[in-house]
């Protein structure tokens, strides 16, 4: 793999030239030039010419490791490697190293034993403790091979063909090959001429067809490599040494480094060559990839005060001007190389490092932009191999794509290859439960998935083990939502996003929190008792700030955790509904559990609302406790609906004479009224009305003798809507 960063490479040099004047060798100090001019071929046979009169040479034995690293010869520099290591000369550097050749050459377990040498000999690695973590890490990234199709495309040659890019219904890539009868300078790094930029046609087949080479105005003497275009503004960015109209932007080492340059599209042809402003001659800048709007530009460099080799920057248009570049964090980048970002349509970020999980060399991964809670995901094999696989590209629907690779197996050097990905039928989840507080894992907590088109949480319902742990597996879908749940803890909701390139979803945890008290119900139509699905169920602290809500499912149910020592308003919304409030105060509490159900009516004129259990002792119109916690509900309904008027209206039941009830209801439909209007309600939003008995709501009427319970029920208090 062709144009990347060689500041890592020098950084090398000039340490192991210490080395060399310690020891006074000139061999070791030929080799070393060697390096410098990228023949690595010709270092290797020098330094393993040194071993054979010096056994126990270390530089030469780092050194030629390090030349059939760059080879891609990865046995011979696991042998020297390891060598080192029989010796007892390996440095921290060197088992580094080490576990890299084993991973290209596919020793997963000797990799894994190398990395905890390492731990054990220089604690403290991120990424070695990563590996130890995650010891069969090979494995789930070999686990989804069967997603995939891939094929060598059309247009790869014997040598260096990598980095498509997107344009129009063509791919422009990096090449470099040789065209008939055409001589040129050799790159010393692998004996093949400087990269330049080739266009090929994409058929409606996805194969690729006529390439030819783009025109000088764009490829110079030196490297032209990998390319974005912006669709939007018709502007091609170009990766390519920092060369321009004869000039050789050189670092003070004598490096020609790196840069971006941009070109634009005019009647089909590329013009005014000019470079990103936030180019440089003392570090590189490559590997660009605009995002859709053609407002953000992603690029690898080695800009000064990174995170460590190369890492993935942005820069944003505002009014015309690319802003200062923003590295993208920890999340992405890590100590050693992250190069070729390619952000696609959907706003899921791509690119390849060698410090992240992988199978060895360069990995290719993935970062959905969109999702703050997201992780860095491998690609999977067979995407990803033992080798460098990188500059990934992936068209709209996420179904098929191109990316590069140096695997064996292929036509030469760096190949293109089309992939395709099927989607699979199922998906397993898996994860944790562990407690918030303490990071203990926690036994018998549920997991329960709500389906794509269905709010219920009864599609799938799973309980984590003594570890903790849970799995599952559900028909595939693109968001699952899962909800964590355990009896005295507080609910939490994910929504995990799905990959069509994998089967499984891993380390889905969840951290549970302890609450002291909870409030449950259901949300129900007022007029036949019927769960409402999908109403708004809001907790809110005493000043109205959200504290955490919810849709109801099937069964219109509701819960929230409380603290103690606290007070909270639970308020439920649905459109068309009077707005409904509940208040809590946990600080004088009897009782863990609060429930209340949500009677909700229609704000319409006109309809007509019971409330629950404002009953009368008999032959009396004195508010009884249990009414007034009643009206205390109403009481909430009016302040959460200030506009609405109401008439209230009073019942009796049938005993006694018909004036006489009607003179008693009057009596307690008024006592209710001015129950209210104590409670500072407008005097012109509610007024009182008796009724008697003339609307009884079963069979007692006068001659029909009815039991206790059946004679209350017509003891009641209703509301009339009249204005809203």
């Amino acid at each position: 793999m062709k144009l990347i960063y060689i500041k890592s490479t020098v950084t090398i040099l000039l340490l192991l030239f210490g080395y060399a004047g310690v020891a006074q060798n000139l061999k070791l100090e030929m080799a070393l030039s060697y390096r410098g001019l990228f023949e690595f071929e010709k270092a290797a046979e020098v330094y393993l010419d040194v071993i054979k009169k010096h056994p126990q040479n270390y530089v030469a034995y780092k050194g030629a490791a390090i030349c059939y690293t760059k080879l891609q010869q990865a046995s011979a520099a696991e042998t020297m490697l390891l060598q080192l290591d029989s010796m007892k000369l390996a440095t921290g550097e060197d088992l580094l190293l080490l576990a890299d050749a084993q991973k290209r050459n596919r020793k997963y377990k000797e990799a894994l034993q190398t990395y905890k040498k390492h731990s054990t000999l220089f604690p403290g690695n991120e990424l070695v403790n990563k590996y130890i973590d995650n010891k069969d890490w090979a494995h789930k990234i070999n686990r989804d091979s069967s997603l995939f199709q891939l094929k060598n495309t059309s247009i790869n040659t014997e040598f260096s063909d990598f980095a498509p890019c997107f344009y129009d219904n063509s791919l422009i890539y990096s090449s470099s090959k040789l065209e008939p009868n055409e001589h040129s300078k050799e790159y010393s790094w692998n004996n093949q001429a400087y990269l330049n930029l080739y266009k090929a046609e994409l058929t409606l087949d996805s194969n690729l067809v006529k390439p030819t080479r783009l025109d000088k105005a764009i490829n110079s003497r030196y490297h032209e490599g990998t390319v974005t275009y912006d669709k939007t503004n018709k502007v091609l960015f170009i990766t390519r040494n920092n060369y321009n109209k004869g000039l050789k932007n050189k670092d003070e080492e004598g490096y020609l480094n790196l840069a971006i340059y941009t070109t634009q599209e005019v009647d089909g042809e590329f013009e005014n060559l000019t470079p990103f402003p936030h180019n440089s001659e003392e570090y590189s800048l490559g590997h660009p990839s605009i995002s859709k709007d053609g407002l953000k530009l992603y690029f690898s460099s080695d800009i000064p005060g990174g995170k460590g080799g190369a890492d993935i920057y942005v820069s944003e248009r505002i009014d015309g001007k690319w802003a200062k570049p923003q590295n993208m964090g920890d999340l992405i980048n890590t100590s050693d190389d992250e190069l070729f970002p390619y952000v696609h349509t959907s706003g899921v970020l791509y690119f390849s490092s060698n410090g992240h999980l992988g199978l060895g060399g360069l990995d290719m991964h993935s970062l959905d932009l969109n999702n703050e809670s997201a992780q860095v995901r491998n690609a999977g094999y067979p995407l990803n191999s033992s080798y460098d696989d990188f500059s990934i590209i992936i068209d709209k629907p996420g179904k098929s794509g191109f990316f590069s690779s140096n695997r064996p197996g292929g036509i030469g050097d760096d190949d293109i290859y089309k992939f395709f990905i099927s989607t699979p039928k199922f998906i397993t989840v898996a994860g944790k439960i562990l407690d918030e507080e303490t990071g203990e894992p926690m036994k018998d907590a549920s997991i329960f998935l709500k389906s794509a088109n269905n709010s219920t949480k009864s599609d799938v319902v799973v309980t984590s083990d003594g570890d903790g742990a849970y799995t599952f597996t559900a028909p595939f879908q693109e968001i699952y939502d899962l909800t964590a749940s355990k009896t005295g803890y507080f609910e939490v909701e994910k929504k995990v996003a799905s990959r069509r390139s994998t089967s499984f979803i891993d380390n889905i945890d969840f951290r549970l929190k302890k609450y002291d008290f909870i409030a449950k119900g259901q949300v129900l139509e007022a007029e036949d008792g019927t769960p409402i699905k999908g109403a708004r169920v809001v907790l809110l602290t005493k000043d109205g700030s959200v504290v955490s809500e919810i849709s109801t499912s099937d069964d219109g149910s509701y819960s929230f955790g409380l603290h103690a020592n606290d007070e909270r308003r639970i308020s439920c919304e649905l459109e068309g509904y009077a707005l409904q409030s509940v208040f809590y105060d946990t600080r004088n509490a009897k009782s863990k559990v609060f429930e209340y159900d949500f009677n909700m009516f229609k704000l319409e004129v006109g309809v007509v609302v019971q409330l629950d259990n404002i009953y009368y002792d008999y032959g009396k119109a004195d508010i009884r406790p249990d009414a007034a916690l009643e009206l205390d509900k109403l009481i909430s309904i009016m302040v959460e609906n200030p506009s609405m008027k109401i008439e209230l209206s009073s019942h009796t039941d049938a005993r006694g004479t018909a004036p006489y009830n009607l003179a008693l209801s009057k009596r307690r439909a008024k006592s209710a009224v001015d129950y209210i209007l104590s409670k500072s309600i407008s005097s012109d939003r509610i007024k009182s009305k008796g009724s008697g008995e003339s609307k009884p709501l079963n069979k007692c009427v006068d001659g029909v003798s009815c039991s206790e319970d059946e004679y209350q029920i017509n003891r009641r208090t209703e509301f009339t809507i009249l204005d809203i």
